[in-house]
């Protein structure tokens, strides 16, 4: 059974003019799986019944329009804020906007009721989350959607149901509406998009990954496109996964160039040119779940690092190299990339910073991320970024980091209900990293109060 499946019961209306809306009229339900049980994410309420109902009912084609224009996207294009709660939230934001119309299905409403349902990649999977319409707010639709929840469904499974309904909506426009405008193009782009799933499948992902259109040569440019198709795509798969998920079109040339510079020096983390694959996570659980338990794994194996020399803990107990000096400043446009990790010319691991830490709990909180990816010496990792992306890596690699330095344990000997700002900024003290660490540990397991006096 496919984990998420779009279920279409085609109706008649004949008060609806436009032939391509009228064509497409059905009732839709949207199911997804989670565990072993099929949960129906368009359970809404009546406004007038006030009685649970499982479908909705509206046009379908402006939801195949919009998932087909924003395929590649929905796909391959990771979170842009480390904690997202909603769609609806996210886009009051105005510099997330474009993201919200690329990724929540709200967008695809065409003035029909939808879920507050958003589709984005994190790791190897794809993140179907549902948020509940809010009772306290006036909406123009006739009901309120219920469902809270998040699955964490393989990629393919998702592919499987957006294909499905696009190509049932397909079907029933060219039987009853061939000759519309609107079925020409959609048909146009849908093969479209098939033949190049065949042909420049690693291309387009990389391109949506940064956030571009990879059919819009205003955005995916003909200079661009030189970039990705030459020294990019001769990257290590995680590698290029790493960069697009972190750099943009202005800043690619800039961050590229100093990518391959720092691997020249730690140890050419260049390989054939296939298309890229995913990074070797699954993704199937939460980033700060994943980050959490790497990082008491890594503890129970070597121990906790002690607090004044967590360089000499990742060289004697990870068979770490030593941390090396980082590369000359990087010229142009500001970089989001922190630091590259990964097996040096003799196969241990080591880290190259991308500038001098401006504190020394920035340059511990660093090279603990950087543990994430590279433990210890008995399984070197493929070469990988520490960068300021949201991505499912960097998000786990910065629990990791704060669960390894500031163990929620540790904090919870010392902290009893509520905690100052003052006794704040004596745990990041005591245990040499930020103020903020200390306050996300203890926000994230619910260990003390903080307040303000």
């Amino acid at each position: 059974m496919t984990m998420l499946r779009f279920t279409v019961d085609w109706e008649d209306e004949p008060r609806v003019r436009d032939p391509l809306l009228r064509a497409s009229w059905a009732r839709l339900e949207i199911l997804g799986m989670h565990g072993d049980r099929q949960l129906c994410l368009t359970d809404c309420v009546g406004e007038r019944s006030q009685s649970l109902r499982r479908g909705i009912y509206g046009s379908v084609f402006p939801v195949a329009e919009w998932i087909v224009a924003n395929w590649w996207s929905l796909l391959s294009e990771s979170l842009r804020v480390d904690r997202f709660r909603s769609a609806r939230l996210l886009a009051q934001n105005e510099a997330f906007r474009p993201w919200v119309q690329r990724h929540s299905l709200l967008a695809a409403r065409g003035g029909f009721a939808l879920p507050d349902l958003t589709l984005y990649r994190d790791g190897s999977r794809v993140v179907v989350r549902c948020v509940p319409d809010p009772f306290e707010i006036e909406t123009p639709y006739p009901v309120h959607f219920v469902r809270d929840i998040e699955l964490r469904l393989p990629s393919t499974e998702v592919e499987a149901g957006l294909r499905g309904l696009v190509e049932a909506v397909i079907d029933r426009i060219r039987e009853l509406a061939p000759s519309e405008p609107g079925t020409q193009e959609l048909l146009s782009n849908w093969e479209a998009l098939q033949e190049s799933s065949r042909t420049e499948a690693g291309l387009c992902a990389a391109a949506a990954a940064m956030g571009l259109d990879p059919y819009d040569e205003d955005e995916l440019t003909g200079e661009l496109l030189d970039v990705l198709e030459g020294s990019f795509a001769a990257l290590v798969p995680s590698l290029r996964w790493d960069l697009a998920e972190s750099t943009t079109r202005e800043a690619l040339k800039t961050d590229l160039t100093w990518v391959l510079r720092a691997g020249a020096e730690l140890g050419h983390p260049q390989g054939p040119s296939a298309a890229p694959d995913l990074p070797d996570e699954s993704g199937a659980i939460p980033a700060h779940r994943a980050g959490y338990e790497r990082a008491r794994e890594l503890v129970d194996r070597v121990g906790l690092p002690p607090v004044d020399d967590l360089e000499g803990f990742v060289q004697a107990r990870c068979g770490w190299s030593a941390s090396a000096e980082p590369p000359l400043p990087m010229d142009g446009v500001p970089t989001r990339i922190n630091a590259l990790v990964g097996p040096d010319a003799s196969g241990r691991p080591g880290l190259i910073p991308s500038a001098l830490p401006r504190r020394p709990e920035s340059g511990r909180f660093l090279l603990a991320r950087a543990l994430f990816f590279a433990p210890t010496a008995d399984a070197p990792p493929s070469h990988r970024l520490l960068t300021r992306a949201s991505a499912w890596s960097q998000r786990a690699s910065r629990a990791f980091a704060a669960e390894l330095l500031a163990p929620a344990a540790e904090l919870a000997r010392r902290v009893s209900g509520k905690v100052t700002y003052e006794e704040v900024a004596e745990l990041a003290h005591e245990f040499r990293v930020s103020v903020m660490v200390i306050e996300h540990q203890l926000e994230n397991y619910n260990i003390g109060q903080i307040i303000d006096l």
